[in-house]
C-alpha cells in the first residue's frame, strides 16, 4: 500500500503533489513499520503483539463500517459505496478469523 501511494503521488502524471501527500506518505509508512514490530513480536510469541494483531483487524472494520453508515448518496458513478460494502463483506469474515485464532485457549497459553 505504501509502495503504490509513493508511486500515485510522485511518479504519476499529475502537475502538482496534493497538500496531505507528507501526512499520507508518514501514517501509510508508520503503520507499515508498526506491521512489521508487530510480526517479529508475533515469531517471538510475545502477547503484547498478539493483542496489537486483533487491534489491527478490528480497526479497520470498525472505520470501514462507521464510514458505510455516515456515507452520504452520490451521482451515479460513484463506486466508493460499493468500495466500502464489498471492504465489509471482506473484513468481516477475515477479522472473525482472527479473534476466532487468536482467543482460543491454546492459542494464548503459547505467549508470554
Amino acid at each position: 500500500m505504501f509502495e503504490r501511494a509513493v508511486r500515485i503521488f510522485y511518479f504519476s502524471d499529475q502537475s502538482s503533489v496534493p497538500a496531505n501527500a507528507p501526512f499520507v506518505r508518514c501514517t501509510l509508512l508508520g503503520s507499515a513499520l508498526l506491521e512489521i514490530i508487530t510480526a517479529i513480536g508475533l515469531l517471538r510469541l510475545k502477547n503484547w503483539a498478539r493483542q496489537m494483531s486483533l487491534c489491527m483487524a478490528t480497526i479497520p472494520l470498525g472505520s470501514f463500517a462507521i464510514e458505510a453508515t455516515l456515507r452520504k448518496p452520490h451521482p451515479p458513478g460513484d463506486f466508493t459505496a460499493l468500495f466500502l460494502e464489498l471492504a465489509l463483506w471482506v473484513l468481516i469474515p477475515v477479522s472473525m478469523w482472527w479473534w476466532i485464532l487468536f482467543t482460543r485457549k491454546r492459542i494464548r497459553a503459547q505467549f508470554h
